[in-house]
């Protein structure tokens, strides 16, 4: 049916194609946009149907990069090693953030 909406808040989802499962959005205030620029990153290298990356920005300037990832569990070990191979813009600061559903067995 898709996502909860509410005119405060603007919805951004990640990259997908026709027919995928989104299984992750993220929500920005409106009021956040009157100050700085937000874009939703569906470019980015790890942007797809389970991470939404959306930068802050002020003019051209990334001022801070977030993003909101779910792991979807595969039937054995698990489907992070995109993202923990993947060299982080150390000049970018980054937030990550998400359901990584990792349960330990003990």
């Amino acid at each position: 049916m898709g996502a909860t909406a509410n005119p405060m808040w603007d919805t951004h989802l990640p990259k997908h194609r026709q027919g995928e499962t989104c299984k992750v959005v993220a929500y920005t205030k409106q009021s956040l946009v009157r100050l700085h620029i937000v874009s939703n990153n569906l470019a980015h290298p790890l942007a797809n149907a389970n991470t939404v990356i959306l930068d802050i920005m002020e003019t051209d300037t990334i001022i801070m990069r977030l993003l909101s990832l779910y792991h979807a569990v595969p039937p054995s070990g698990h489907d992070l090693q995109h993202l923990l191979d993947y060299d982080l813009d150390e000049l970018t600061p980054t937030l990550l953030i998400g359901d990584f559903n990792t349960h330990s067995p003990c």
